[in-house]
């Protein structure tokens, strides 16, 4: 499977999720306020990436500390 492949079928099974979650498709009619919900869905990714940020920082400091400690 390619990478695009597999964008196409993360991003399909998201929808899947959504349409079981809320019964739907994703509306736009109107009916929901989908700027509002991107800008807070894009400030949980910020906030969730920079939680996996600090997780390889820290990983790559520990495993520099131990390294310099074995030479």
């Amino acid at each position: 499977m390619t990478n695009n492949e597999q964008i196409l079928d993360m991003i399909s099974r998201r929808l899947d999720i959504g349409a079981k979650k809320y019964g739907k498709q994703v509306p736009v009619d109107g009916s929901r306020d989908n700027l509002k919900e991107s800008i807070e869905e894009l400030l949980d990714l910020c906030v969730y990436l920079s939680a996996v940020a600090l997780e390889l920082h820290k990983t790559y400091i520990n495993n520099k500390e131990v390294n310099n400690a074995s030479k």
